[in-house]
């Protein structure tokens, strides 16, 4: 497939746009402190682990991250720091810790770089990343998680959030949803990411769920653009036949992420899912772009370095305008 690229003249330099939108859901198992480096000692293989998340968020235009843990955003921070980053179109810092600098690490293999480059929509790109992020979510519980959106500020403008209200007692992580605009292609998007408590008979009951979260979208919106994605745990135990026979989507949509895929580092489970409207499908989704990124072997990691990033892949798709 050829891709349309664009210039954009920015401050500083020239950067490159390209028509295609990548866009992922990724749990990065459990996110905190300790995974991102920033517990005395400093450890090493921590150091490389944070660096390695970097190089696959790079990888997206947008990727919404889950099992973000702690109760500030010290580690998304640390996170930040590695990617590029215009302190002048970002929000505030809400931290004033000392990150090192990305170019004080070495990366241990050429190979790293030059696969995550051909990886931006087939361009090289000087974009620069900011983010948006739930609330610790449940509220007021010990275990708590955040959904944060990393998006790439050329290719996508950041429109708005939407917390589901957890007093509709849905779901123990009620979806954050989001809504994007594709810059070069003039088309928004929704994304509703859910990390689903895991169990029979729980986690259909929050897939079912969805339904209601697509139904309470802002009418702002007005969109026919969406995405729900996510670790939904929608295989293996968590998912019995039962529990299959009652698994319903929301109106008009489909799954892109299908029971045959390998979502998990470990096992055969698809637990990691895509879903999107007929409407998307027919009019931005790319046909068959919607996969698990398996950064095991695009890496070329051992099954000991990979389980240390994550124990879930990402699951990704390609968007466009196709008319």
């Amino acid at each position: 497939m050829r891709l349309v690229c664009g210039l954009v003249l920015v401050l500083g330099g020239l950067q490159l746009t390209c028509a295609l939108i990548r866009v992922a859901a990724w749990n990065v198992r459990t996110f905190g402190l300790s995974k991102a480096n920033l517990l005395n000692p400093p450890n090493q293989d921590k150091a490389e682990i944070l660096k390695l998340i970097a190089t696959v968020v790079r990888n997206y235009d947008v990727v919404v991250i889950q099992e973000v843990r702690g109760r500030d955003l010290r580690a998304i921070t640390a996170l930040m720091s590695l990617l590029p980053r215009d302190i002048t179109q970002s929000r505030p810092m809400r931290l004033k810790k000392t990150i090192p600098h990305p170019s004080r690490f070495k990366p241990r293999d050429n190979r790293l770089g030059a696969n995550s480059a051909k990886r931006q929509n087939g361009c090289t790109s000087s974009s620069v990343y900011d983010h948006r992020e739930s609330e610790p979510l449940p509220q007021g519980q010990q275990y708590q998680e955040r959904y944060v959106y990393i998006y790439k500020t050329s290719t996508v403008k950041f429109l708005g959030d939407y917390q589901y209200p957890e007093s509709n007692n849905k779901f123990v992580r009620p979806p954050f949803a989001a809504r994007f605009k594709a810059v070069t292609e003039s088309f928004d998007f929704v994304m509703i990411p859910l990390h689903a408590k895991p169990g029979s008979g729980i986690t259909v009951n929050e897939i079912n769920a969805l339904a209601d979260v697509v139904n309470t979208l802002p009418r702002a919106w007005n969109t026919q653009n969406i995405l729900l994605l996510g670790d939904f745990n929608a295989g293996g135990a968590f998912l019995s036949a039962a529990d299959r026979a009652r698994l319903t989507l929301p109106a008009n949509c489909q799954w892109l992420i299908k029971d045959d895929a390998v979502t998990t580092v470990m096992t055969n489970h698809p637990y990691d899912r895509i879903v999107a409207t007929d409407y998307m499908i027919q009019h931005h989704v790319v046909d068959d772009t919607a996969k698990p990124y398996d950064f095991k072997t695009e890496l070329n990691l051992s099954q000991n370095q990979a389980a240390k990033v994550s124990d879930h892949f990402p699951v990704e798709v390609q968007l466009k305008k196709k008319d």
